[in-house]
Order: structure tokens, then C-alpha cells, then sequence
């Protein structure tokens, strides 16, 4: 889940003086982290709307791992991590086909969304469908 708020958050981390970016990857990729005077993030090649899809990834990677624990897991234990992992996961979803929505703001979901997100993962935890 930390992937993901480093994802969601580039912007806002950037404009605290913080990168949580590999700075290997934000060499490899020809990508920087600059602000242009709207406050929005520079990005005019895209090298780290590239960069940010390839975290994307990894990141779906190891929720994909993580999520192989869930059964380890109490029921009300499992009800918390699934709804916090959906929750993340649909944020992360929106980032590899539109990297430019960090660009000027923090990716968020509705209260709406959220809640639909919780009472299936409740569902999927204690035995029904989800």
C-alpha cells in the first residue's frame, strides 16, 4: 500500500522536499521530478508518466503476493486487509492509463466507492461473495 501513496502522493511529496522515486529508476528512465509554475507536475516526454506505470506494476505485483497471506488471517483481520487493499488497489488501477492524473492533485476515491469497497471485502472475509 505504501507504493501506491507514493504514487497517488508524488506530487504532493515533491512539493515537501521529499522523493520516495528510486533514484536509479528516475535515472533510467530520463525522468524528473520538477514542478511547473502551475504547481503541476513537469512532465512534457513523459518519462515519468513511464516510470510511474512500471511502479504501478510492481506495485500490483506484490499486492498479488500479499494477498496470498489472507487466508492466514482472522476473519475480522481479513475483512480490514481486504477492504484496505481494495481500497489501494483501485487507486493504483486509475495510475498506468492516466499517470498525468498526479500531476496537479492527490488521487482519491468517493466515500461512495470506498464503501462498496468495504462491505465486499466484509463479505469476501467472513465466507460470502465478494
Amino acid at each position: 500500500m505504501q507504493q501506491t501513496n507514493i504514487l497517488r502522493d508524488v506530487r504532493e511529496y515533491l512539493l515537501d522536499g521529499r522523493i520516495y522515486l528510486p533514484r536509479d529508476e528516475l535515472e533510467r528512465f530520463g525522468a524528473r521530478l520538477a514542478v511547473d509554475g502551475r504547481g503541476e507536475l513537469d512532465d512534457p516526454q513523459a518519462n515519468l508518466a513511464a516510470l510511474l506505470r512500471l511502479c504501478a506494476a510492481r506495485a500490483e505485483d506484490w499486492y498479488s503476493l500479499g494477498l496470498r497471506l489472507i487466508p492466514h488471517l482472522d476473519s475480522r483481520s481479513r475483512a480490514c486487509c481486504l477492504a484496505m487493499t481494495g481500497i489501494y488497489r483501485q487507486l493504483l488501477a486509475r495510475i498506468p492509463s492516466s499517470p498525468a492524473l498526479v500531476n496537479d492533485r492527490r488521487l482519491s476515491l468517493s466515500g461512495p466507492a470506498k464503501a462498496r469497497i468495504a462491505v465486499a471485502a466484509l463479505a469476501r472475509a467472513t465466507g460470502g461473495r465478494g
